[in-house]
């Protein structure tokens, strides 16, 4: 099969995947992207009847199979998958998202596929899978990376960060008001949610069952057996139903059960009851179901783990650990004695025995405690522009922290559900010295003569009647073409609007300084004129990355040091 040759419009191809039945080229711009030599691209293939693929080396200038392979995708540009059929048959693709799978048009004849692919502002893993109207033919998964930071360090710290702070945030509300709530189902946690929890309750989880299996609760339960007449001391329907219905079980008696008028039978046998002592019991089933489905949530997070080649051996080792210990338990004699529950409802009295209380609740904050609802969650990491100013929330946050006290915060509220994390309009409040500093996300304005205002952060210095407000501006976004990063000059006439704009009740306006954040390296930053404006117009940008926080840390720590002593000296 011939292609036609695309070089002229400026694209090239980056991947070639060759099977018995399709062909697969991928291609995208004639240019290469400077990442770091450490950065590696991930890329899978799996099919029937694969004979050849070939991926692009951009140094070497030629097709190899070989790995290390180097980043060939990148967030905001454009890729051209063009799927032929072998056999005239007709292919179709899927995908997560509809978008892209609506991209995909047929060319000329129903066997070509042609789709141009753009990943807005998205990074990570994109898996495609190509089927035939009887089968699927062939998957492939790209992986997609920044352009404007490193993957390796700086995205994936980003994320660890932003995680990192709402678990923290979510483990104290846990440990305030959540503890005695009442149990309440719902939907299931997060793979991340879950690695998260693991290191602080699966251990007192295990610790609980052990302690059950040493003094499990024990019961009494009613059971039928066929039994000789005379030892049957009480009669239930079953007894009576049996009798019925097997009469060469009755013998004549003087006394016995009246059949007729001169005739008493008594049974020789029949359908007793009996109680025995059982742990097969409620409780103890419920505990199995419990582990069992920690066990086998835990083996698909070890599998999914694994494939990730940015997590570390040791936490997959800690993982394991826990499934080892969890299978080693389900396979003792006791619990192998024990059915598995069906249903996901546990028994009230779970939460009376004491044991027992412990388990279920390390369970629940193992499946359901930081099944966080809200923005945070419900965000696919992927979306790297929102991340980005998720992280500038929440690193700013926790460089407050070192200043002051937090003494109030609306970002994260306690639900019948679990715990709820917000983030529109939400707020942080600390106490530094005798001033109260607030940072809030996304706080509207409506006393504002034209539209609403929102901007993404404003740290707002109070003391009694005194207030100054610092606006800033998370922009994932640089001057395009331009061998220093810094922001676009449309995000700096932003800034300068937000001042002149946001108004208060009073009709004060009380944004004092405005400042863009954007993806850059602080590195000789001090000598741009951005950097310079700041002081003295008001209205400026700064650099702010992981490791590049150097700049913004420093206009902080200004603010909590000097803004309050300047209120004590008026």
């Amino acid at each position: 099969m011939k292609y036609t040759d695309t070089r002229h419009f400026g694209l090239i191809p980056y991947v070639e995947i060759e099977t018995d039945t399709c062909t697969v080229v991928i291609k995208g711009k004639n240019k290469k992207k400077i990442k770091s030599a450490e950065e590696v691209m991930f890329f899978s293939c799996t099919g029937k009847g694969i004979t050849h693929v070939k991926i692009l080396n951009q140094t070497k200038g030629m097709m190899t199979s070989k790995p290390p392979l180097e980043p060939l995708f990148f967030e905001n540009e454009t890729y051209q998958i063009t799927v032929v059929s072998k056999n005239e048959t007709s292919l179709f693709v899927t995908h997560d998202s509809k978008a892209v799978e609506q991209s995909f048009q047929t060319v000329g004849f129903p066997y070509i596929l042609t789709g141009n692919i753009s990943f807005q502002n998205e990074v990570g893993y994109s898996t495609f899978h190509v089927y035939s109207e009887i089968e699927k033919e062939l998957s492939f998964t790209l992986e997609i990376f920044p352009s404007k930071m490193s993957y390796k360090t700086d995205y994936v710290h980003m994320v660890d960060e932003v995680n990192g702070y709402i678990h923290d945030l979510a483990y104290d509300m846990l440990r305030k008001t959540y503890i005695e709530a009442k149990s309440v189902w719902s939907k299931q946690a997060t793979w991340t949610e879950f690695y998260h929890v693991l290191s602080h309750y699966m251990k007192p989880f295990l610790h609980s069952v052990r302690q059950i299996e040493n003094q499990p609760f024990q019961s009494v339960k009613v059971e039928h057996e066929l039994m000789r007449g005379d030892q049957i001391k009480k009669q239930d329907s079953r007894a009576i139903s049996f009798v019925r219905t097997h009469p060469t079980y009755l013998a004549s008696s003087s006394r016995g059960i009246k059949i007729n008028r001169n005739i008493k039978v008594v049974p020789t046998k029949a359908i007793g009851t009996r109680h025995v002592s059982t742990y097969d019991n409620l409780e103890n089933q419920s505990v199995k179901w419990m582990m069992t489905q920690l066990y086998h949530k835990l083996t698909a997070l070890i599998d999914k783990l694994i494939e990730d080649r940015y997590v570390k051996k040791e936490a997959v080792s800690a993982l394991e650990t826990n499934h080892t210990e969890l299978k080693r338990l389900l396979n003792n004699v006791f619990w192998q004695r024990v059915k598995t529950l069906q249903a996901s409802t546990l028994p009230s009295t779970l939460r009376t025995a004491p044991r027992y209380r412990e388990a279920s609740r390390y369970f629940m904050f193992l499946t359901r405690g930081l099944a966080l609802n809200g923005e945070f969650y419900h965000l696919s990491l992927k979306d790297i522009a929102t991340l980005y100013e998720y992280w500038t929330y929440v690193s700013l946050l926790k460089k407050l922290q070192t200043y002051g006290k937090r003494i109030e915060q609306n970002i994260m509220t306690t639900t019948e559900q679990g715990l709820n994390v917000r983030i529109q309009a939400s707020y942080h409040r600390f106490q530094v010295g005798k001033a109260e500093v607030t940072l809030w996300y996304q706080k509207e304005y409506h006393h504002t003569h034209t539209v609403i205002q929102k901007p993404d952060l404003l740290l707002e210095v109070k003391q009694g009647e005194k207030k100054s407000v610092y606006l800033f501006d998370a922009k994932y976004r640089i001057k395009p073409n331009h061998d220093t990063p810094s922001p676009r000059e449309e995000d700096i006439n932003t800034m300068h609007r937000y001042r002149d704009a946001i108004v208060e009740e009073n009709g004060i306006k009380p944004v004092q300084t405005a400042i863009v954040l954007f993806p850059g390296k602080a590195e000789g930053y001090k000598q741009h004129h951005f950097y310079k404006s700041i002081e003295r117009v008001g209205v400026g940008a700064l650099p702010f990355l992981p490791g590049e926080e150097g700049l913004v840390e420093e206009f902080i720590e200004t603010i909590c040091t000097e803004e309050p002593n300047l209120f004590s000296a008026e």
